[in-house]
């Protein structure tokens, strides 16, 4: 895996550290957030955003998710974000 800034990732059971127009995404701690789909291994529920308070995030394309904290951000937000 590169830099910060790269687009080369490493894809580990549908997660990804995935740039959002070439900058990452940080949780409110500032750890590096995952691009995940579906529920991350060892979630306890269901994913929703903590930035705007969308539910089922599971259910959508990908969001992004910080498993040091359990912070959980859809795209929409992780835009506005960043």
């Amino acid at each position: 895996m590169r830099g910060p800034g790269s687009n080369l990732v490493n894809a580990v059971h549908g997660q990804h550290a995935v740039p959002v127009g070439g900058s990452r995404v940080s949780c409110m701690q500032g750890h590096e957030c995952l691009r995940v789909t579906g529920i991350p291994d060892g979630y306890g529920g269901i994913p929703r955003c903590d930035h705007c308070g969308q539910e089922d995030l599971h259910e959508l394309q990908h969001f992004y998710h910080c498993a040091q904290c359990s912070f959980d951000v859809c795209q929409a937000c992780a835009n506005i974000l960043n």
